[in-house]
């Protein structure tokens, strides 16, 4: 591994325990420490008339752990990661939510990835969770920090389902079409997408400002608002004048 992954890896983790593994390495190509790997691999293994029983014996041992008050965050990271593997295996992994929903509250931004993550897999789309990761989300999307950003916009595209709450986030992510960085300003289009799928009334809010990205000076920005205006944008006279100075904007780059 490069010097420079080494140190990035090394900047993410910070320094605490991490997630509770070490950064890939060519003598080691997975993140996952040995013992978890082969447990996990055993899980594949079982025949299916013993993997409800050995899999709801893991969930328990699990809990238990994530219960003790002196659990290492390493410790409880790998109980999520187990938790998700045995969802994804069709088992049921619920009684792991909260700690998810806790995880993503983690002072740490690779564990509160890990715990959106985890959000994403085990919590039901009306689960009541999902409303208290609304306001993780809305201080993700409020720190200067742009890794901390992605990550806020990443977990509203995965966890935000309820158009009830998205009045709470529109504007945050509007206002974040005007960063410095490109990745951002993209990202921030991606969400701005995904709401409206969710309340198509949306789009009358934030239509001028995506239009407005067609003046961007990134071209992924660019190609990120022609696909999201080619979606929703009706075809009219007046919304035809909106849209001629950005175009003809592009069509000068």
């Amino acid at each position: 591994m490069s010097d420079i992954l080494q140190k990035t890896f090394k900047a993410i983790l910070g320094p605490e325990d991490g997630v509770g593994w070490s950064a890939p390495t060519s003598a080691s190509p997975h993140s996952l420490s040995q013992s978890l790997a082969a447990s996990l691999k055993q899980l594949t293994l079982l025949p299916r008339s013993r993997e409800q029983e050995v899999c709801r014996k893991q969930i328990d041992h699990c809990v238990s752990i994530l219960s003790r008050p002196d659990t290492t965050p390493g410790a409880a990271t790998e109980c999520i990661v187990r938790g998700v593997f045995i969802q994804l295996m069709g088992q049921d992994a619920s009684r792991l939510q909260i700690h998810a929903v806790k995880l993503a509250q983690a002072p740490t931004l690779l564990q509160r990835k890990l715990g959106y993550l985890a959000c994403s897999v085990l919590l039901p789309p009306d689960s009541e969770f999902r409303l208290l990761l609304t306001n993780c989300i809305m201080r993700e999307l409020a720190t200067n920090s742009i890794p901390c950003v992605l990550t806020g916009l990443v977990a509203a595209c995965n966890l935000i389902c309820d158009s009830s709450i998205l009045s709470l986030l529109v504007e945050k992510v509007m206002k974040l079409l005007s960063s410095k960085s490109h990745l951002v300003r993209t990202k921030a289009l991606i969400t701005l997408d995904r709401f409206c799928q969710i309340s198509p009334s949306l789009w009358l809010e934030v239509e001028s400002s995506v239009i407005g990205r067609l003046s961007d000076d990134d071209p992924s920005v660019v190609s990120t608002a022609i696909q999201i205006l080619a979606k929703y944008l009706s075809c009219n006279p007046e919304r035809g004048l909106l849209i001629l100075d950005p175009v003809l904007h592009v069509q000068k780059q």
